[in-house]
């Protein structure tokens, strides 16, 4: 019995030993009941306070004149020798708070509703507790009764990731209150995280794109443009890799690194790459095709407008001088 005192006095979930303690109370020694009218200083045990007009008396520690009809012993006796149990029993002032602390153990016990099933339950006894518990019968029971908030419903893309996360929750029992309100954490906070992904991506593309045309000048969109000459004909290659994303989650395309790597590349690899490319991608005049053209305007009408005032074009006319002269180079090493 002292095992089952300190458990219970202790906050445990054992109750049963409250007929032990308090079915029969003793009497004081020799039968004698309390004289009538006995005072506080009987026992040492305090008159009950005196209740306010109209307020409900609180109960007296003791029956009435005062006197407990427990032993002064009663904590040694209910320890039964177990000292762990005589420290635990000594919190109280007397077995009226000892049983003050069951009873509301009792209230809250009864309050958590049924208790879980255990491994030895019949089916009959599960399907009763996940009834009680809002819990359905099988996992998809989840899904099909899933409240999302604003009426949302599940995406294809959704439904596998939602119907692996209500067969985990299926398995320990979790109520379907629960699963809802969890999977509306999950597509919020899902939501909330792509926001702020394109974001960031909108940011880093400015300052990116800031940081090129400030360092290719008057270079900036032929260097970007020949990126595409590498590409001609594996467009789906190009937009698999420059859509990727590097170690620290920003866009391969936007990446400074990669945008100088690549225009270098394309310019090395292919000297003849478009300064304009078409609008279908691909690359456009060749390097003698734009010759003939910036030497046209030269000899035009408008040659003082479109030429000798335009810096673009001049410096895009040495720059083909340039490369065709490397071009007829290289073919002569050849």
């Amino acid at each position: 019995m002292a095992e089952n005192v300190a458990t219970i006095a202790g906050g445990g979930g054992e109750t049963a030993v409250a007929a032990d303690v308090f079915a029969a109370a003793p009497t004081p020694a020799g039968g004698a009941t309390a004289p009538a009218g006995a005072g506080a200083s009987d026992k040492g045990a305090p008159a009950p306070a005196a209740a306010a007009d109209g307020a409900k008396p609180a109960p007296a520690a003791f029956p009435a004149g005062g006197v407990s009809p427990f032993p002064d012993d009663w904590r040694e006796q209910l320890a039964g020798g177990d000292d762990k149990a005589l420290s635990t029993l000594k919190r109280y002032g007397s077995p009226r708070g000892l049983w003050d602390k069951i009873r509301n153990q009792e209230k809250a016990l009864s309050s958590r509703g049924p208790a879980r099933p255990g491994k030895d339950a019949t089916p009959e006894e599960v399907a009763a507790w996940r009834k009680a518990e809002g819990i359905p019968e099988k996992a998809d029971g989840y899904v099909e009764a899933l409240t999302l908030p604003d009426n949302a419903v599940l995406g294809d893309d959704d439904k596998p990731v939602v119907a692996s996360y209500a067969a985990a929750m299926h398995e320990v029992g979790v109520p379907q209150a629960v699963v809802d309100k969890t999977m509306a954490w999950y597509f919020s906070e899902t939501e909330r995280m792509q926001t702020a992904l394109a974001e960031r991506d909108r940011e880093f593309f400015a300052e990116s794109n800031a940081a090129l045309r400030n360092e290719f000048g008057a270079d900036y969109r032929r260097n970007v443009n020949a990126i595409g000459t590498l590409f001609v004909g594996h467009e789906d290659v190009r937009d698999a890799l420059l859509s990727g994303r590097t170690g620290d989650g920003r866009l391969i395309g936007d990446d400074p690194r990669i945008v100088r790597f690549l225009s270098q590349l394309a310019l090395e690899v292919n000297p003849e790459a478009t300064l304009l490319p078409t609008a279908a991608g691909t690359p456009g005049p060749s390097i003698e095709g734009r010759l003939k053209e910036i030497e046209g305007i030269m000899r035009g009408p408008d040659a003082n407008e479109k030429y000798w005032k335009n810096p673009d074009i001049q410096n895009e006319y040495r720059q083909l001088i340039e490369r065709q002269q490397k071009l007829q180079a290289r073919g002569k090493a050849a």
